[in-house]
Order: C-alpha cells, then sequence, then structure tokens
C-alpha cells in the first residue's frame, strides 16, 4: 500500500466523539486498520450535543488520536465554499462522505465536488440509511428527498461503498442497477485481554444493551418482550446503555419500565472506554433491532464473549449454528421463548456460548479479505495503483 495515498473524510462525527455510535466507529476503524493517509473534516460537537469537545481548537488541521489528521469545523465553517476550499488544498486521490442525509457534511461536500470536477472521486457511505426501518423513520420527507434525488442525478458520477451484498442490493434498489458499488465491510479492532463474565445461575440473567434509544433500535417492544418472558421470581438484570435523543419516545420506555416490576435500568449513554468493562458484567447482549447495516454494538459484545440476541435484519447470520448467539424474526413468539431459555441456561450451556461468541468476534476482526476489500474500495476511485496483496 501506498503511504502516499490520500483520503478526505467528511463525517459529522468524530473521535473523540462517540454519541453517533457506529458511524464514528466505521470511520475510527478504517483509520486504525488502513495504510492511507486520511484527512478527517468534522463538527466541533459530538451527536446531539451543544457543547463543543473541550481544549479542542477549531477550523485548522490538528493531529488525531490514530495517525491522521482533523478539523474540527465551528458551525459557520461549514459551507460548500468551504468544503471546495479544502479539496482543492491537496491532490486528494478519493473523497469520502460517511453519510447519505447529512446536508452539511453530505450534500454540501457532494456539491462541491460537482463544481470541483471531483465526483469520479467521491465515495458514498449510506451506513444503513437505505434500510427499511431506518427509512421508516420520518419516512415522507426521505421517500421526497430520495425521489428528487433521482430525478436531479445528485449521485450520478459517485461511487458507493457498501458494506455488505445487502446494502448494495438496497443502493440499487433506489439509484438504479447502473450505480457503481464497491462491496468493502466494516473493520473492526480486536480489543487486548479478556474479560471475565459473571457466573450463570438458573432462573438468573444479566442482560445488556448498547443502542440508541430510539424507534428504529426497537427498544420498546424489546421491553414488552422481556416482561412477557419473565416469570414473577425470575432474578434478571437488565441495564440499558444508549443517547437518550428521543424524548416521546424514551418517555414511553421509562413508562412501560414503570409498571414492569422488573429491574430494568436505563443507563444513559457510555463511553468507548467504559465498553470493556461493562460488558464483562453481564450474560447475554440482547438488542431486536429494525435493522442494522453492520451493527458495532453487536460485534464489540462478540468480540468479549458475549452472546448475542438480536433480529435477524443484521447481516450477523448463523450465531445458533457458531454457538455464538441467536439472531430471531421479529416476533414475539421468536424472542420469548429463547429469553425464557437463556434465563434458565445452565453455567456449562452459558460456557460454550461464551467461547462460541469470542471465536466468532475473533475470526471477524481478523479477516485478512475485509482490509483488502477495503483497499479495492479506494484503488476503484483512484490513480494510484498499489499493491493491496503485501497489506
Amino acid at each position: 500500500m501506498s503511504s502516499h495515498t490520500t483520503i478526505l473524510v467528511f463525517s459529522d462525527w468524530y473521535l473523540p466523539g462517540y454519541k453517533a455510535g457506529g458511524p464514528i466507529r466505521s470511520i475510527a476503524n478504517m483509520v486504525a486498520r488502513l495504510d492511507l493517509n486520511f484527512s478527517i473534516v468534522t463538527s466541533i460537537f459530538d451527536h446531539d450535543s451543544t457543547k463543543p469537545y473541550p481544549g479542542i481548537s477549531t477550523n485548522k488541521w490538528l493531529p488525531g488520536p490514530q495517525n491522521e489528521r482533523v478539523m474540527y469545523l465551528s458551525d459557520e465553517q461549514q459551507t460548500a465554499r468551504r468544503f471546495r476550499e479544502l479539496m482543492n488544498e491537496l491532490d486528494y486521490d478519493c473523497i469520502y462522505l460517511n453519510s447519505l442525509f447529512s446536508t452539511k457534511f453530505a450534500l454540501k461536500p457532494l456539491m462541491a465536488a460537482r463544481r470541483s470536477r471531483m465526483l469520479s472521486k467521491v465515495i458514498l457511505a449510506p451506513r444503513g440509511m437505505l434500510k427499511t426501518g431506518a427509512l421508516s423513520v420520518k419516512a415522507k420527507k426521505k421517500k421526497t428527498f430520495l425521489k428528487v434525488a433521482r430525478l436531479m442525478g445528485l449521485y450520478k458520477g459517485i461511487t458507493w461503498h457498501g458494506t455488505n451484498d445487502i446494502e448494495a442490493d438496497e443502493i440499487r434498489h433506489h439509484f438504479g442497477d447502473s450505480v457503481k458499488v464497491q462491496v468493502a465491510p466494516n473493520l473492526v479492532v480486536m480489543p487486548a485481554g479478556q474479560n471475565a463474565l459473571p457466573k450463570k445461575e438458573v432462573n438468573g440473567l444479566r442482560l445488556v444493551t448498547i443502542a440508541r434509544i430510539s424507534p428504529e433500535k426497537n427498544i420498546l417492544q424489546a421491553i414488552e418482550w422481556v416482561i412477557k418472558a419473565m416469570p414473577n421470581d425470575a432474578q434478571l438484570d437488565w441495564d440499558i446503555f444508549g443517547t437518550e435523543e428521543n424524548e416521546a419516545y424514551l418517555g414511553e420506555c421509562q413508562r412501560l419500565i414503570a409498571t414492569s416490576g422488573l429491574n430494568i435500568k436505563l443507563k444513559g449513554h457510555i463511553t468507548p472506554e467504559e465498553i470493556k468493562s461493562t460488558l464483562g458484567k453481564y450474560h447475554v447482549f440482547y438488542l431486536p433491532t429494525l435493522g442494522e447495516n453492520y451493527g458495532h454494538a453487536i460485534m464489540e459484545a462478540l468480540m468479549h464473549g458475549l452472546p448475542v440476541l438480536i433480529s435477524n435484519m443484521t447481516p450477523w447470520k448463523g450465531l445458533k449454528a457458531q454457538e455464538a448467539g441467536w439472531e430471531l424474526p421479529l416476533e414475539e413468539e421468536s424472542f420469548v421463548p429463547v429469553l425464557r431459555e437463556a434465563l434458565e441456561m445452565e453455567e456449562e450451556d452459558f460456557i460454550i456460548l461464551n467461547k462460541g461468541a469470542r471465536s466468532l468476534g475473533a475470526t471477524i476482526a481478523n479477516r485478512s479479505d475485509d482490509v483488502s476489500a477495503n483497499y479495492e474500495l479506494f484503488r476503484s476511485v483512484s490513480d494510484v495503483d498499489f499493491d493491496i496483496s503485501a497489506s
């Protein structure tokens, strides 16, 4: 890989931010795993925050935490004109947009690239925003936007980043079979060390969820199914970590928890530094999500040895066969029996799932083909002919 290959990334959020979850981890892991020169242009605010990152200067290049450079732009600097200036600052090999619907960090950079005649260098990652579950939130607005975008040829000439074949098909469904799509899986960084998970006793279960408290993550229904699954004498501890940005939805969850009589707690957001020690306190990761493009929290759980109980609306398949958990249809009759099974599970069976989850996580994290596919993604728009076989 050429160390001179340069990538200019536009993303609403980046490190030290963490509240946006997957989009931040996707870019941070790409930077960590690929031998490329990344320049990240982002906001000075974390997701759903009005306070700027402390101690960070705005509107100039700063060294990032992983040998990249980062520019944290103030609101008044987030303009198409400023983005165009940044694009022409260096002869970048690629311009990478980490969003589909973001006005400031996708649409404005796209317009800037069009004016600079750089569309052939643009890669856009929709980050799961074309999934049915994601499109069902503010559905009318998103449907109208996609229709107008197609009519205007807004994305004509760019390359799309699909993180799996399913997302590639979603892109083609909305923008036509002739669009250029490169499939490159999300990358992950295997954590050092291992957690010693708590002892599992019959009729005792420690569940954990790490996800935004939002309709897309299906938290309300997750609570309903736990209530229906648990007998009166169940020794349940379930902690839900995640940003609480949707006040109306949060209120519904809180009211249901209050009437459940179960030990369910909404714990608020969690920092990346806290994830390892936190996951080590639980038996099973639980998330019947409406859809995930990847699911970094799911992958984190697997790498730390937690079997996962999730919907079948994610890329993670065959979990039961791999003794790493369950992926189930979004139906009460599917989830409730498995929740009871997990509650009644003995220590010996739990240890098998613990080992299976950790093994699957390590296998995925160490797939060299995933790294090669990401290099190929950037080579597909670059004039640089670099050797990915040596990476």
